[in-house]
């Protein structure tokens, strides 16, 4: 599923070697991480009070470009998949690319569509979630068993699916991609 927020008149960053798969419940996809962005959501202020603690977790960042509902961050530089997971913390997503040569951003909100393999009441499914550190949102389609679920954003998004995607009870769970419109 994609979601598609704002127009960023920013030139992309450099694409980093570390590439991702991800699963979107009928196939394999392989993403490129940037190796100099990063993409908050939702942000507060100036962005001085995230730099200071992205500063804290070890991570020398700076605001690059702001548009409605994201801010998008300059990377000091290719931090690893490990420092990554502090950027999640901080409510922030790494920026992705659809191939190693770049192209429209991509980003992980940290929604989730989970398809269950058969139904479950919503007490027992928020007791699941629960126990697995994620949030229920909402019920995209009660026949066919679609939730849309909350995690951490970015790297930590990706990490939760491919770590329930084989519970009895998943049939899949799918990553809730943020995509930059690109103006042709």
């Amino acid at each position: 599923m994609w979601l598609s927020l704002a127009v960023v008149p920013v030139n992309a960053g450099q694409v980093s070697s570390q590439s991702l798969r991800w699963f979107d419940g009928e196939r394999y996809h392989q993403v490129w991480l940037s190796a100099d962005e990063a993409i908050e959501f939702v942000p507060q202020g100036d962005g001085r009070a995230l730099a200071a603690t992205l500063r804290g977790a070890g991570i020398r960042a700076e605001a690059k470009a702001q548009a409605p509902g994201a801010r998008i961050w300059q990377l000091q530089r290719d931090y690893s998949v490990a420092e990554r997971r502090q950027l999640n913390q901080a409510g922030v997503s790494s920026v992705f690319y659809h191939s190693p040569q770049g192209g429209g951003r991509m980003a992980l909100t940290g929604e989730l569509i989970l398809k269950l393999k058969q139904a479950m009441p919503e007490s027992e499914l928020e007791a699941w979630l629960s126990s697995r550190q994620a949030r229920y949102q909402r019920v995209l389609n009660a026949e066919r068993h679609l939730h849309l679920i909350k995690v951490a954003p970015g790297l930590s998004a990706l990490e939760w699916a491919a770590q329930y995607e084989t519970d009895h009870a998943v049939d899949y769970i799918s990553p809730s991609w943020w995509r930059e419109r690109v103006r042709r």
